[in-house]
């Protein structure tokens, strides 16, 4: 069954007041996080609790360390207490390895993916334009691959 952008959107962040804080903190993490962003990523936010992959053992152990620090510059980043623990699991990040198949000289080099009518129509629709953003990003992202 196919749901437009929008019933997705809707279902997703039905109580926007309450999942703004979540959007706002996946949308800045790699500001809150700065150089580490490529060795730790947001798996889960699970009502006040963080669940963070990091890619290595010893990168955990350093963070786990951290975390004290890591919750608070997330709470002053949001202006808000609204994560009181985090957990970190080991794994690599998937949506950040490098396409290797671009590097390649023999890959046909694809058309940029254009938007329809009716997606920019639902787009439109969104009012924070940060979310609309990163929504169109991910559209992009999703049909590319």
């Amino acid at each position: 069954m196919k749901h437009s952008l929008q019933t997705l959107v809707s279902s997703y962040f039905q109580d926007t007041a309450h999942n703004n804080w979540k959007i706002q903190l996946i949308l800045a993490w790699p500001t809150i996080i700065g150089n580490l962003a490529d060795k730790v990523s947001i798996e889960k936010i699970k009502d006040h609790q963080l669940i963070l992959r990091v890619q290595s053992a010893s990168w955990m152990q350093e963070l786990y360390c951290l975390s004290t620090m890591i919750i608070q510059k997330i709470n002053n980043h949001l202006g808000k207490r609204v994560i009181h623990s985090v957990h970190f699991t080991l794994g690599t990040k998937v949506y950040k390895q490098k396409n290797t198949k671009q590097n390649s000289p023999f890959t046909e080099k694809t058309e940029p993916y254009s938007l329809s009518t009716r997606e920019k129509k639902v787009l439109s629709l969104i009012k924070d334009q940060e979310l609309s953003k990163a929504l169109e990003q991910f559209l992009h992202r999703c049909v590319q691959k």
